[in-house]
């Protein structure tokens, strides 16, 4: 059962992906524009559970570490996304 969810959840993520940064004139804009929205809240989602993570865990007593490794991680995601969009804005432009 995991391997289906996972092979259907690559097909499904990987297909988001390649819609959104396609060059193609067969992929409709519209259809373009959903799947960029999706990629977006998909890497958003990640970035904001790594964040409210790291507040879970500066919150208690013994995991202060943790969390602060967390926001480290956090900004580095975010940081690491943010180079990568602007690469591809800029090799398409």
């Amino acid at each position: 059962m995991e391997l289906l969810f996972e092979i259907i959840f690559e097909l499904i993520f990987e297909g988001v992906i390649d819609a959104a940064t396609s060059e193609s004139r067969r992929v409709p804009l519209p259809l373009r524009i959903i799947c960029t929205v999706i990629s977006v809240a998909l890497f958003g989602g990640v970035a904001v559970l790594i964040i409210l993570c790291g507040v879970v865990c500066v919150t208690s007593e013994d995991g202060r570490i943790v969390g602060a490794l967390m926001f480290i991680f956090a900004a580095v995601y975010i940081a690491m996304l943010t180079r990568k969009v602007v690469k591809f804005l800029r090799n398409r432009g």
